[in-house]
């Protein structure tokens, strides 16, 4: 085996400078004098595949008015019914004497006398009621209740207070007390006899009124 291996070695160092010698005319052939170009190769570069790109979306800005448009409610006037209410009001006035009315203060008046002869006119036309009780004063069961005996113009005059007057010679005390009638108050008087009273008996006949007591008007006395 070793001589096989020898050989082939052997061989091939043979070969090998057999190959190295170069002929004489083969030089010549094989290197003419020209430049040879090397073609350079180019190898084919694949192409990417690039998407188109997506256009832009245009937004077109559409400008909205809102239009408000104010609507006035139109008012409509319905004819009012008016319905007419006849009100009956019916006025219980107590039985008294007729007042005498003058042309002065709207009609509705009356005139004071004084014992100097002087007169004063003021606004009276006769008790009109009263809704509720204008007084706390209580007439005594032993007198009489006379209708006739409303108080007037004195009376009204002088807030319908107790007072002392003369008459015929005598002296006399009137009282004011109220009474309800027809739904209403009203003032009504009554005389006692004041002779013997200590507050009027040193009194001069000029200190007091002169009354009719059968009236509330009387002579009043100076103011």
């Amino acid at each position: 085996m070793k001589l096989v291996s020898s050989l082939l070695s052997a061989a091939g160092l043979a070969l090998a400078a057999a190959a190295l010698v170069v002929l004489p005319g083969a030089s010549a052939k094989a290197a003419p004098n020209k430049h040879v170009q090397h073609k350079a190769v180019v190898k084919p570069v694949a192409r990417k595949t690039v998407k188109p790109m997506a256009k832009p979306r245009v937004v077109k800005t559409v400008k909205t008015t809102k239009t408000v448009k104010t609507v006035t409610p139109k008012t409509v006037h319905k004819p009012v019914t008016v319905h007419k209410t006849t009100k009956t009001i019916t006025k219980v006035t107590p039985t008294g004497k007729t007042l005498t009315k003058t042309g002065h203060i709207g009609g509705h008046a009356k005139t004071l006398k004084f014992a100097s002869g002087k007169t004063k006119v003021v606004a009276f036309s006769g008790q009109k009621g009263f809704k509720t009780k204008p007084g706390s004063f209580v007439k005594p069961a032993h007198i009489a209740h006379n209708p006739k005996h409303i108080a007037g113009l004195h009376g009204h005059h002088h807030g319908h207070k107790a007072f002392f007057f003369r008459h015929g010679g005598k002296r006399w005390h009137r009282w004011y007390y109220p009474l309800l009638a027809g739904g209403l108050w009203y003032w009504y008087w009554y005389d006692e006899p004041a002779d013997r009273d200590p507050a009027v008996v040193s009194l001069a006949d000029t200190a007091l009124p002169e009354c009719d007591p059968d009236d509330d008007e009387c002579i009043e006395l100076d103011e």
